[in-house]
């Protein structure tokens, strides 16, 4: 699904940003460009930031 329509990119691009490193919406946006232009955005990749970071930690408390 396009998450931010201006630069044509995916949640599942957000997420491969936030797991090779980006933790907030600027870290994204130099990674992949999106939330760089209008900004509507910018609160959903903040969601999936949040949301891929939780299932990281969840998935390293399984390992442990």
């Amino acid at each position: 699904m396009y998450i931010c329509l201006c630069k044509a990119v995916t949640a599942d691009r957000i997420q491969e940003a936030v797991k090779d490193g980006a933790r907030d919406v600027d870290d994204v946006s130099k990674a992949c460009h999106a939330g760089s232009d209008c900004g509507t955005c910018r609160f959903k990749i903040n969601k999936i930031i949040n949301t891929t970071l939780g299932a990281e930690d969840a998935d390293q408390q399984e390992a442990i």
